[in-house]
C-alpha cells in the first residue's frame, strides 16, 4: 500500500478489480476516501460495492474522480489507449494515474523471486513463458499513457517484483 500513499485525497478508481482486495485494502487504509471498483466480468465478486464495466467505458461523470488505479489489468483491456483516455476522462485536473504491470524487461532476480512465492505449480511453469512474455515492454505503457492525454509520465521498477510502476499526471 505504500506505493499509494502518494495518491490526492480523494475517490479513487480501481480499474479491473477483480476479487476487489486491493480496493480493501485501500478502504480500510485510508477509510476517509471513497474506492470505486469496477469490474466487467460477473465471474469476479468483490466484498466491496462494485460497477460492472468495461475499462473503455467507465460509467463515472467526467472530472469525478482523484485518481484511477490499474493494477495488473490494463493489458487485458481490448482498447488500452480508450482505456487511458477514459481514466484521463473521469480522472479531476491534478489527479493521478498508477498503473502496475509486469515488466518483461524484469532482471532475472526479480522474476525468480516472484515466481518463488507462486503457489500454483502451473503459474509457476506458465509465468515467463506466457504472462510475461505476453506484456508489452514498459515504454510502451509510457507512449499510451501520454497518447491517450496524461502528462508527467514515469515508469519505475519495482525493486522486488517483476513489475513496472506507472504513474501520470
Amino acid at each position: 500500500m505504500a506505493r499509494f500513499a502518494a495518491l490526492p485525497a480523494g475517490p479513487v478508481i480501481d480499474i479491473g478489480a477483480g476479487d476487489g482486495q486491493f480496493a480493501a485494502a485501500l478502504r480500510a487504509a485510508r477509510p476517509d476516501w471513497p474506492v470505486v471498483a469496477i469490474e466487467p466480468s460477473a465471474a469476479f465478486s468483490p466484498a466491496a460495492p462494485c460497477a460492472r464495466a468495461r475499462a473503455e467505458a467507465l460509467p463515472l461523470a467526467d472530472n469525478s474522480a482523484a485518481a484511477a488505479v490499474f493494477l495488473s489489468v490494463l493489458r487485458h483491456a481490448a482498447d488500452r489507449v480508450r482505456a487511458l483516455r477514459e481514466a484521463r476522462r473521469v480522472v479531476r485536473p491534478g489527479g493521478r494515474l498508477v498503473v502496475v504491470e509486469l515488466d518483461p524487461d524484469a532482471s532475472p532476480a526479480r522474476v525468480r523471486r516472484h515466481v518463488g512465492s507462486m503457489q500454483s505449480a502451473l503459474a509457476r511453469l506458465t509465468f515467463v513463458t506466457v504472462a510475461l512474455a505476453a506484456c508489452p515492454p514498459v515504454t510502451t505503457w509510457v507512449e499510451l499513457a501520454t497518447e491517450a492525454g496524461w502528462r508527467r509520465v514515469t515508469a519505475v521498477a519495482d525493486e522486488l517484483q517483476p513489475v513496472a510502476v506507472v504513474t501520470a499526471s
